[in-house]
């Protein structure tokens, strides 16, 4: 992805809210900074429209939702996502 990517949102069930944008190289350094995270269910919400609008481009998803599940609080989480216009995929990453 060219430039900043999409706003990448970080929701809890419930409540807890943070947001961060991509940098360059397409990932989000921290994206909960001083806040810690806690044991429970959790979903980043990838703005893609937002992103692919301000490049020029179409897309056929508006945004991108990645639930997930959090079972130790401690450990390093990595959620990467592979975006194109028209396709996407994730997995848990080291």
């Amino acid at each position: 992805m060219p430039g900043l990517g999409p706003q990448a949102r970080v929701r809890s069930e419930p409540g807890l809210e943070l947001g961060s944008t991509t940098g360059q190289d397409g990932r989000v350094d921290s994206i909960h900074k001083n806040v810690p995270l806690e044991a429970g269910t959790y979903k980043i919400r990838f703005e893609t429209k937002k992103y692919f609008d301000r490049i020029g481009q179409d897309t056929f998803f508006p945004y991108v939702e990645v639930p997930f599940v959090i079972t130790d609080a401690s450990q390093h989480y990595h959620v990467p996502i592979t975006l194109s216009n028209y396709g996407y995929s994730t997995y848990k990453g080291q």
